[in-house]
């Protein structure tokens, strides 16, 4: 288990050989945390420091950014953690910062791209708020985007303003079935690269993968099934006030897509939403459906621990962003789970002495934080 340590540059500055535990939490559409415990006796520790940048092995994708530390005094010693983020994380340090009435009159104050397939809504927003923006004080350095935009992704018109970019970036490649990443490339040309992310579908077909106990592929598993949150009648309140405001009934599915309604009777569960000034029917409902994604659908996640040494090995028959086949009895209910679900989180843990990482993994959306739900409330108003 090899972390080798960077400056900004991306220089190297050294190499941590006998770390006690490395867990590295890969995240598909958000940000990933990182946790390295070392003994502070170790001659390398020293170079393990908030402002760092680390990877794990060779991996290009298993880089992070190192953002706090801390050491414990016991009798054994000294033990030093640090904490950090995906590489990625790095955006998180800019804001969607909109055009001014010069730059864009058309604009009204939010950074707009027209419909578009989710790869280049993501690009549009790394680009001109970390890459080449308006103020050059606001540039990554040695950040750059892959070359080529392949179009992937669900496509759609976006506007934002004055919201974190890491959870625009969120939103997005929810609502549109990506993922990113920030990789450490280093070679001829040494870069931080900005690439999105579109997982295989394997829950099908002869390339089909299977997570089931009864397979003895996973083991500590943990299933939710949460529909209380799910609404599926919104009344959005635009532009306007009192009898004056417009107001339009938007119907969804349990997750979140819009269907044509009416919704009745015990199945019929209502909420409300502003949508700001807006008043074109299909903003309206644009909007509704994304913030409904957010915080009013149903949630269906599934955890497990994956067994080393199975059929379907980790990064070449499945990966971070796949949608694989989940199922699991529950004879005691007298219920089979089957879902298709992608995989969003894989979280790696290495002990020293361990020959293969456990894989924690999350398939299907985790719940919502409170703080993000407060974010999205915050930023949607």
């Amino acid at each position: 288990m090899e972390l080798w340590v960077y400056d900004f540059n991306l220089q190297p500055i050294g190499l941590v050989t006998a770390a006690t535990s490395v867990l590295f939490n890969r995240s598909l559409a958000g940000v990933g945390t990182v946790e390295v415990r070392v003994s502070a006796s170790l001659a390398q520790a020293s170079v393990l420091r908030p402002g760092r940048i680390i990877r794990l092995g060779g991996w290009p994708d298993m880089a992070a950014l190192l953002v706090a530390r801390a050491i414990e005094t016991t009798r054994e010693g000294q033990a030093l953690t640090v904490t950090g983020v995906q590489l990625k994380g790095l955006l998180s340090s800019r804001v969607i910062v909109p055009p001014t009435e010069a730059e864009d009159p058309n604009a009204y104050g939010y950074d707009r791209i027209a419909e578009s397939p989710g790869e280049t809504v993501l690009r549009h927003y790394i680009d001109r708020h970390a890459i080449t923006p308006k103020d050059a004080n606001r540039k990554i350095p040695n950040m750059a985007l892959e070359k080529t935009d392949r179009g992937r992704g669900t496509s759609a018109p976006w506007s934002a303003r004055w919201s974190a970019l890491t959870d625009e970036l969120q939103d997005i490649c929810e609502w549109t079935g990506l993922g990113y990443n920030v990789d450490l490339v280093l070679g001829q040309e040494q870069i931080m690269l900005c690439r999105v992310i579109e997982g295989r579908d394997l829950s099908a077909g002869v390339s089909r993968v299977v997570f089931s106990p009864d397979f003895r592929t996973v083991y500590d598993v943990s299933y939710t099934d949460d529909p209380s949150s799910a609404r599926n009648t919104t009344y959005a309140l635009g532009a306007g006030q009192d009898e004056k405001q417009v107001v339009r009934i938007v119907y969804t599915t349990p997750d979140g897509k819009q269907v044509e309604g009416p919704i009745t009777g015990f199945s019929r569960a209502e909420s409300t939403l502003s949508v700001g000034n807006l008043t074109d029917p299909e903003e309206i409902d644009m909007e509704t459906t994304h913030s409904l994604q957010d915080s009013a659908r149903q949630l269906r996640t599934l955890t497990a621990t994956v067994r080393s040494g199975g059929h379907a090995r980790y990064r070449v028959d499945w990966d971070l962003g796949d949608k694989v086949l989940v199922q699991l009895r529950l004879p005691a209910l007298g219920e089979t789970v089957s879902m298709a679900a992608t995989i969003t989180n894989v979280l790696e843990s290495y002990e020293r002495g361990s020959a293969a990482p456990r894989l924690d993994v999350t398939f299907g959306e985790a719940p919502i934080s409170v703080s993000r739900a407060l974010k999205t409330q915050i930023r949607r108003a």
